[in-house]
């Protein structure tokens, strides 16, 4: 196994429209779901932030394993498969160990994390303005 997963990715990080199609069109619920998740982003960063300089200062995997784990559920259905498969992809370099790897992965991972909520933020609006 590699220590090192793939760079981040310029492709958009999220999947609206597919979270539009799992609500059957529902503006309004997708709406309130994407501000539900929004509103908790800061405090998962923090999560993350904290759970990395736990993990990198005890060289012990399993705080920054259990929080990449949370997040990815959270994320699992705003985000494109590549957002999990890279969580996936960091809970695996955990569990092996190689918590350096974890931790600097999870730092990228985390741009990508505010990649998410910036392309929510914009799908938000563009819901409200078809709504006006």
């Amino acid at each position: 196994m590699t220590d090192s997963v793939a760079p981040p990715s310029s492709s958009p990080a999220c999947d609206p429209e597919g979270l539009l199609r799992m609500l059957n069109g529902d503006r309004d619920s997708v709406r309130d779901l994407v501000q539900t998740f929004l509103d908790n982003f800061p405090q998962l960063l923090g999560e993350l932030d904290q759970a990395m300089a736990e993990s990198a200062e005890s060289g012990m995997p399993e705080p920054l394993r259990r929080t990449v784990h949370r997040i990815k559920g959270v994320c699992a259905i705003f985000a494109t498969g590549r957002i999990v498969a890279r969580a996936r992809e960091i809970e695996a370099l955990l569990l092996a160990g190689a918590v350096p790897a974890g931790v600097d992965e999870s730092a990228l991972w985390r741009e990508e994390l505010q990649q998410v909520a910036a392309e929510m933020t914009a799908f938000n609006r563009s819901l409200a303005a078809v709504d006006d």
